[in-house]
C-alpha cells in the first residue's frame, strides 16, 4: 500500500488502532482506527544526526493524527509536547534522576503471532520484555538493554523494532526510548533515547503551532479585505 515510500500522498494508507480493549475474534470496524492525516519527516536529517552523533537516531517518524482521534480513550498512552523537560512530562529527561536499572519494554514479537484457522485470521500476542539498562551507553543517543537473566524472553526478538520503552519514576511509568532493533542471541535491545526523540516532538509541535498561527493571521487578513470590498 505505501509503495516502498511514505509520502503525502500515501499516508493515509496507515492505520493507528485506538485502543487496546478488543475481545478475541472481534472484527475491527472504522471507529477501531486513527487516521493519520499527515507526517512529519525531518526537515535537517543530517543535522538532526550530527546534532546527537548518530545515524541511527533519526530511524522513526512522526505521524499526527486528527485532533480528537484519541478522546475518551484511557488505554493510549499519550505525550504532552508542551511538557517535554519538565518533571509532570511523560518523557523521561534528565531531571528524572538516571535512568531505571530495570528498564520494560512492551511489543509484539512476530514468533508469538499465531494463526487462528476456524477466523483466518492471524492473532498477535503482546509480551513484556525486561532487562537490565547498560550504562555503558551513557554517553550514547542510541541505548542498550541487556536482558541476561530476565524470564520470558521471546525466542526471537523480530518485531520488537519500534516498541515503545519505559522506566519507573516517581509513581510514574515514562517513556525512555522507541527500540530500533535487537538480537535474541545476545539478548540485546537497542533503543533511540527519549532525548533524541523528545527534541523532535517538540519542534514538531513548535512548527504546527507556528504553522496555524500563520493560517490563522492570513485568514484573517483574508477576511478583512473581503469585508472592505464589501
Amino acid at each position: 500500500m505505501m509503495g516502498g515510500e511514505l509520502t503525502p500522498e500515501n499516508v493515509d494508507n496507515i492505520r493507528v488502532l485506538r485502543h487496546s480493549n478488543i475481545e478475541r475474534h472481534e472484527r475491527l470496524v472504522e471507529r477501531d482506527w486513527a487516521r493519520i492525516v499527515t507526517y512529519h519527516p525531518f526537515s535537517e536529517e543530517a543535522k538532526f544526526q550530527h546534532l546527537f552523533g548518530d545515524p541511527d537516531v533519526s530511524d522513526f517518524i512522526i505521524l499526527e493524527a486528527e485532533d480528537d482521534a484519541f478522546d475518551g480513550v484511557s488505554s493510549v498512552f499519550t505525550v504532552r509536547p508542551k511538557l517535554i523537560g519538565m518533571i509532570k512530562s511523560e518523557i523521561y529527561s534528565s531531571i528524572d534522576g538516571p535512568l531505571n536499572s530495570v528498564l520494560i519494554s512492551s511489543g509484539f514479537p512476530s514468533v508469538n503471532n499465531t494463526i487462528d484457522y476456524d477466523s483466518e485470521a492471524i492473532v498477535f500476542h503482546r509480551q513484556l520484555v525486561s532487562g537490565r539498562y547498560d550504562k555503558k551507553s551513557d554517553a550514547s543517543p542510541i541505548g542498550q538493554i541487556d536482558c541476561t537473566g530476565f524470564p520470558d524472553l521471546p525466542t526471537d526478538f523480530d518485531g520488537l523494532s519500534g516498541s515503545p520503552v519505559f522506566s519507573f519514576h516517581e509513581d510514574q511509568f515514562k517513556l525512555a526510548g522507541i527500540v530500533i532493533r535487537g538480537t535474541a542471541s545476545s539478548k540485546r535491545l537497542y533503543f533511540i533515547k527519549s532525548n533524541a526523540i523528545g527534541f523532535a516532538l517538540f519542534t514538531c509541535s513548535l512548527h504546527s503551532e507556528a504553522s496555524m498561527r500563520r493560517f490563522h493571521s492570513e485568514n484573517h487578513k483574508h477576511r478583512r479585505r473581503v469585508k472592505s470590498k464589501t
